[in-house]
């Protein structure tokens, strides 16, 4: 992992690491969270980086991500045949990237190959919300 120059927030720094390697101690941070990028990992994948995850917070973890379903990819498809349409790269994205996410019963399973005891739970517009805290299961 490398330490990239960050001028955005004066005593934070960014680190450029692999997700499914974290190049972070056990229980280094309170909370690990990851924001729509479990979509684009495979499932082994996807379950190393939640593995990692936990490995690295002290109290939980927090996924939110894309929520796969024909009515999503029918919306994702029509933004990106409308309001998107002049902007090459959310125009090919958006439906790519629906195809791509996991559905709820998927991130269940994803969660307990992590061995986490997680909850999973439907969010608006076509995501998902998994909670895992440490010492609940």
């Amino acid at each position: 992992a490398r330490l990239a120059e960050s001028t955005a927030v004066e005593g934070a720094g960014v680190v450029c690491g692999d997700a499914l390697a974290l190049p972070f101690g056990d229980r280094r941070f309170d909370i690990a969270i990851g924001c729509t990028f479990i979509h684009h990992l495979e499932a082994d994948e996807a379950v190393a980086a939640l593995t990692e995850m936990a490995r690295v917070s002290e109290q939980g973890v927090v996924v939110t991500d894309l929520r796969r379903s024909l009515a999503a990819f029918l919306g994702a498809s029509a933004l990106a045949n409308t309001v998107w349409r002049r902007h090459r790269y959310p125009r090919h994205d958006a439906p790519a990237s629906v195809r791509a996410a996991y559905t709820l019963s998927e991130a269940r399973m994803l969660a307990r190959r992590a061995g986490l005891e997680a909850v999973v739970e439907p969010q608006p517009l076509f995501r998902w919300a998994l909670r895992w805290r440490r010492g609940s299961g």
